[in-house]
């Protein structure tokens, strides 16, 4: 099976769970537990300074390594072909299991087992 479609199954497995969610347990969820979008927003913009994430990705971009530093050669450690190859089945593979889990859980929920 290709990346793609597993991507693709795993995105249908999702789809489900959450229609299953969300038909089963949509009114269970005590209100007062439930956050506003401006409360998570208040909430993350308090943990992320703005200028602290500037001089992070300042300081990762200075010392990134830069092509013509490296006379335009491309340094040993660079993905090989079967390394690509081999981390693109690793995805695939995690894929498959998210959307397995995915739907597990949409079963569990549903108590409609899906063959």
């Amino acid at each position: 099976m290709s990346l793609s479609q597993k991507i693709t199954d795993m995105i249908s497995a999702l789809n489900r769970y959450m229609s299953a969610t969300d038909g089963k347990l949509r009114n269970k969820a005590d209100k007062a537990d439930v956050y506003t979008t401006t409360q998570l927003d208040t909430k993350l913009g308090a943990k992320m300074d703005s200028t602290e994430a500037d001089e992070t990705f300042a300081k990762k971009t200075d010392t990134a390594p830069n092509a013509s530093k490296l006379g335009n050669q491309a340094p040993s450690h660079y993905a090989t072909a079967q390394s690509v190859t081999d981390l693109e089945t690793e995805v695939g593979d995690a894929f498959q299991q998210l959307a397995d889990s995915f739907n597990a859980g949409a079963d569990l929920i549903s108590g409609t087992p899906q063959q």
